[in-house]
């Protein structure tokens, strides 16, 4: 009977660190949501991009540019390859999942991205000074997990 019980209690326990796994994936999820609502990736109201109007905008003169514009293209990458790193480096299962199938290592990814992603104008950097990006979802304040009731 002891047995049983201990069984339980473990499954317990692998049940509620499969909830909180889920429930802490679902918090990251939405806020990438919001970010990219804050990046206006989706256009449902038929504005242009941050990306756009700043390549737009240049010595305080409105011009119209291509739907092609380099600057807006590279831009809009630099902004891809942000998410990528917010995405990636707080998600352990993907990155396993990305190491698999690419055969690469995760810090190999990190490092080709970290030197598209500099912002410097060095010669691999994407564009030549820092973009405005949101604010990462993992830098809000912490949730409290340690708990009394938890006995934590």
């Amino acid at each position: 009977a002891g047995n049983c019980w201990r069984m339980n209690e473990d499954e317990r326990e692998s049940n509620r660190r499969a909830r909180d796994a889920q429930q802490e994936e679902a918090s990251g999820d939405r806020g990438y949501l919001n970010s990219m609502r804050y990046l206006d990736i989706d256009q449902q109201q038929g504005r242009a991009s941050y990306a756009r109007l700043s390549s737009t905008t240049r010595g305080g003169n409105e011009q119209e540019t291509s739907i092609g514009d380099r600057s807006d293209v590279l831009r809009n990458f630099r902004e891809v390859l942000w998410f990528w790193q917010e995405y990636y480096t707080h998600r352990g299962r993907d990155r396993l999942s990305l190491e698999f199938s690419s055969h690469l290592r995760f810090e190999e990814w990190d490092h080709v991205v970290s030197l598209l992603a500099a912002d410097d104008g060095s010669a691999t950097s994407l564009v030549p000074a820092p973009v405005r990006l949101p604010r990462s979802p993992y830098q809000r304040s912490a949730r409290i997990t340690e708990s009394p009731l938890r006995g934590l």
